[in-house]
């Protein structure tokens, strides 16, 4: 097979794509940690999902790719870091991330294999023709460097990539079918994305068409003094009191003891040896100034995509390693505004296509494959690289010194405060021996203190332990509880007077809401507004992304005079009425779009690719939680082992 491939290179390539794409991105497609509730014990096997393993080195294949970009995750979001990869349902520790992403495959995998579902070669080799398709999965994000040289594949280095990586040549083809298929499924929730044309046009015209508007509001202020003319009863008083208690409740309260412990009273030391391990071990994390790569690009643009690509096409060759004849090219042909300006590309740095592209150029001089961008049709050349600049020891070490003594601190406290939790005596010696500051404790539920936080999780008399956002050992020990009870009416009457007048304000505004809608059907708007004493106003020539100054002064003083602007939106043809009461503005709306300008049909089509991509991001977020539940329902009905032991080493 890789003879035959030598002969078929330009046929085969995209195959080879991408089958290195699934395998390299795979540890990162995981949705959240697998339920581990079973134990294995197979030397050269890491986990099993119903009855099949997952070996070793399929885990050491993906562990160091995502060690990398674990690190640079760290290094670019610093403290918010662990934040965002709980967010992502990802760990930060790079083999649980790793094992969970195998199991994904293999859940999915097992999926293909109980549906029966099945790819045509036709239909393959037809998807892999599709340069679009190529360049966005493919190009320029986990493809080896070694293996890709110049926007093409060399062959003999993807052979011996294959080779170290234990993919037998006579298995290529079928291992490739599979993985194709578990892209598909990985991909889910994009095969709902078709967007019609009409619903890109009512998104342009919501946004970028003007409109006017005419439209009454009714202020709850006049309905509250109305109400307030005829009191309530003091039954309909109690029996609102009655009714909406959980307003006039005091909640739970709590008091309790705590003791504070300082890593300075723990006596920790840390050897200049361990400094330096731990500096070697994390200097890729100590980046003073990160990889930084220069490239120039051309930039054709134009209605035909094919016809630019093929004209790019046509002098890509000529312009490899021609540096001055690229920068000529740039200058005289290319339609972004930059012309034959350098172009930096950051490692680590929000990074655009071309950017991301850049950092696979091996080599001063080498030019990338021709490129599809929301810009047109592009290509770049590499024109220098800046190695990335690492942090000296000495600019660190106390830095690593408090890291280091904090990781021991807490692994000390932890230990210490799991053996005396239950015991007075050994707590007292050790509030003693280690200078345990003392203090007390009370709050309700709802603050945010930390140590109070814990004291709503225990039961009377308890203790419990945590390390605080200070670094510090912190026990605490709930003493008291004081219940939560409902204030007597006589104490909170005039605030049940208040509330009880706004309730039935409330109620009265949204039935002349009603009202008034009705009537609109047989009279004007101003008319209507006059019948209930509201106020009316109209709204002349605006649209939510309007880009005259004068325009967006109109619509700023929309939202100053407390009118519903972000509810504009919803009224996308002349004749529609919105209305609503907003409690937060304390005004109830009837609103009216009278006129609309013509669609623009030449800056239709300049929005329309923008507004495209806007929709598809909207529908896919959807689409991701429906994948999210399916995978959860896959490893819900599997019986999933993991070799603890073979873990437990990479921790350490």
């Amino acid at each position: 097979m890789m003879g035959s491939m030598r002969s078929r290179a330009g046929k085969r390539a995209f195959k080879v794509f991408i089958w290195i794409f699934i395998f390299g991105m795979a540890a990162s497609l995981g949705v959240g940690p697998c339920n581990r509730t079973k134990h294995l014990n197979k030397p050269h096997v890491v986990a099993e999902v119903d009855g099949q393993d997952i070996f070793v080195t399929e885990f050491e294949q993906r562990y160091k790719p995502q060690v990398e970009r674990i690190r640079m995750i760290k290094q670019k979001l610093g403290d918010q870091a662990e934040m965002l990869l709980r967010a992502l349902g990802i760990s930060d520790k790079p083999e649980e991330s790793v094992v969970d992403g195998l199991i994904q495959d293999k859940l999915f995998e097992n999926f293909v294999d109980t549906m029966k579902i099945s790819l045509t070669p036709t239909f393959v080799e037809e998807k892999l023709k599709d340069s679009a398709f190529v360049q966005k999965y493919l190009l320029g994000k986990v493809i080896p460097q070694e293996a890709f040289e110049n926007g093409t594949l060399n062959v003999p280095l993807f052979a011996l990539a294959c080779q170290q990586q234990g993919i037998a040549p006579a298995h290529f083809d079928e291992m490739l079918r599979k993985q194709f298929l578990l892209r598909l499924i990985g991909e889910f929730p994009q095969l709902s994305l078709y967007i019609p044309e009409e619903q890109i046009k009512q998104e342009f015209i919501k946004k970028y068409v003007r409109n006017e508007y005419e439209l009454l509001w009714l202020d709850l202020k006049k309905y509250e003094q109305a109400c307030a003319k005829t009191p309530a009863t003091d039954q309909q008083l109690r029996e609102y009191w009655r009714t909406h208690q959980d307003d006039y409740r005091i909640k739970e309260k709590r008091v309790g003891s705590a003791w504070s412990f300082s890593p300075a009273h723990y006596g920790i030391t840390v050897t200049d040896k361990e400094i330096e391990g731990y500096y070697n071990n994390h200097k890729l994390q100590l980046v003073s100034a990160p990889e930084k790569i220069e490239y120039r690009k051309i930039c054709l643009k134009g209605s035909d995509l094919s016809v630019l690509t093929r004209e790019l096409e046509k002098v890509r060759l000529e312009l490899q390693g021609n540096m001055p004849l690229f920068t000529k090219m740039a200058r005289e042909k290319s339609a972004a505004p930059e012309k034959d300006a350098l172009l930096t590309a950051v490692r680590g740095h929000t990074q655009s296509q071309l950017d991301k592209v850049a950092f696979y150029l091996a080599h001063d001089g080498d030019v990338s494959s021709v490129l599809q961008t929301e810009s047109g049709v592009e290509l770049i050349q590499r024109v220098g690289r800046k190695a990335p600049q690492y942090k000296p020891l000495d600019a660190v070490r106390g830095e690593i010194e408090r890291t280091l003594r904090q990781a021991r601190f807490v692994n000390l406290f932890t230990a210490d405060a799991r053996r005396v939790i239950g015991n007075q005596p050994s707590f007292e010696k050790l509030v003693q021996t280690k200078k345990a500051q003392a203090s007390s404790l009370s709050g309700l539920s709802s603050d945010r203190n930390q140590a109070l936080q814990k004291l709503f999780t225990l039961h009377q008399g308890a203790r419990g332990f945590f390390i605080n956002e200070q670094g510090n050992g912190c026990f605490v020990q709930l003493n008291k509880v004081e219940p939560s009870y409902v204030l007597p009416y006589e104490t909170v009457k005039n605030k049940v007077i208040d509330s009880y007048n706004r309730t039935h304000a409330q109620e009265k505004l949204i039935q002349d809401l009603k009202k008034a809608r009705l009537l609109l059907e047989t009279q004007d708007m101003k008319k209507t507004a006059h019948d209930f004493d509201a106020t009316y106003e109209t709204i002349n020539w605006v649209s939510l992304f309007d880009p005259q100054k004068e325009k967006r002064a109109v619509l700023a003083k929309i939202v100053a005079a407390k009118l519903p602007f972000e509810r504009l939106e919803r009224l996308t043809s002349v004749g529609q009425i919105l209305d609503e009461y907003n409690a937060t503005k304390d005004r109830g709306y009837l609103i009216r779009l009278t006129k609309q300008e013509a669609v623009d049909e030449v800056a239709y089509r300049e929005k329309r690719r923008e507004i495209l991509a806007d929709l598809y991001k909207e529908r896919l977020e959807g689409g991701l939680l429906l994948m999210a539940a399916f995978l959860n329902t896959l490893k819900t009905n599997a019986t999933i082992k993991i070799n603890k032991e073979f873990l437990a080493r990479y921790a350490r």
